[in-house]
């Protein structure tokens, strides 16, 4: 694939979390247990303080 393309790829975690916010308007319409790329970027979200999770809702953080 190339690197052009390579931010479409549900499973490319490192540049989700290079690029926490743009993966996550990329990847809008994926499920947090089921794309890698967008599973990366909410922990890195996460992480630095810009989203706190739901305390209703599980945990779904990159394994």
């Amino acid at each position: 694939m190339s690197a052009e393309l390579s931010c479409l790829s549900h499973r490319n975690a490192a540049w989700g979390r290079a690029n926490p916010k743009l993966a996550m308007q990329t990847h809008l319409d994926c499920h947090l247990d089921t794309c890698a790329t967008k599973s990366a970027a909410w922990t890195a979200l996460v992480a630095s303080g810009k989203v706190v999770p739901d305390s209703c809702r599980p945990d779904w953080t990159e394994s």
